[in-house]
């Protein structure tokens, strides 16, 4: 039995896809390589060049507002407001941090990717991992990335 249309995505075919995935890619192999916790980041796409912003802070949580925050300016710059944290270049962003997913009933450690564009299109993808270890702590992906929000156009 062949997929649906609606089951195939090709992110090459759509930037801002692409953007989420690189994005996700990025951030469950830091993941991977340090053991947990993701420190939140944003990539800003300028052109066919993207550029990394990381958001250390003494709360996760702190992190994740400044790069929700630099998403919602992404967004707003369509409008003519573009605010001063964001270059008039950058026409998509995403933007990445820790957090948790419930699958079957059951909360688990996932990253989360959220990628916007100047049009207001959205689309938010989790990938679930887990963390083993006592003393030297490692992380591995779990399952397949899931797609949590999508407002595209088709």
């Amino acid at each position: 039995m062949a997929p649906s249309d609606s089951a195939r995505v090709d992110p090459g075919a759509d930037p801002l896809l692409h953007l989420a995935f690189t994005g996700l890619d990025h951030a469950i192999d830091s993941v991977e390589v340090s053991g947990g916790p993701l420190i939140p980041f944003l990539f800003e796409r300028v052109g066919d060049r993207l550029n990394l912003h990381r958001f250390v802070a003494e709360r996760l949580e702190d992190g994740v507002a400044e790069v929700e925050q630099r998403l919602e300016a992404v967004v707003a710059g369509d409008n003519g407001d573009r605010t001063p944290e964001v270059d008039a270049g950058v026409d998509g962003a995403c933007g990445a941090w820790d957090g948790y997913i419930t699958v079957e009933g059951r909360r688990t450690d996932a990253v989360l990717v959220r990628a916007v564009d100047r049009t207001g299109a959205e689309v938010v993808l989790a990938q679930r991992y887990e963390v083993r270890g006592l003393l030297r702590k490692t992380a591995r992906r779990v399952g397949n990335a899931a797609l949590i929000a999508d407002n595209r156009v088709e």
